[in-house]
């Protein structure tokens, strides 16, 4: 059976501090922002 993953070196990953910084997060958290027109809400 072939593995479906590839284990990464932490001490020679680029985005090891991304990682580190995120990885104990209590949850993940999203922002989006866009723009609406509401002079006509009311």
């Amino acid at each position: 059976m072939e593995k479906g993953y590839q284990v990464i070196d932490r001490k020679t990953w680029k985005k090891d501090m991304h990682c580190r910084i995120f990885r104990n997060s209590l949850e993940p958290q999203y922002c989006i922002s866009l723009e609406s027109d509401v002079a006509n809400f009311l």
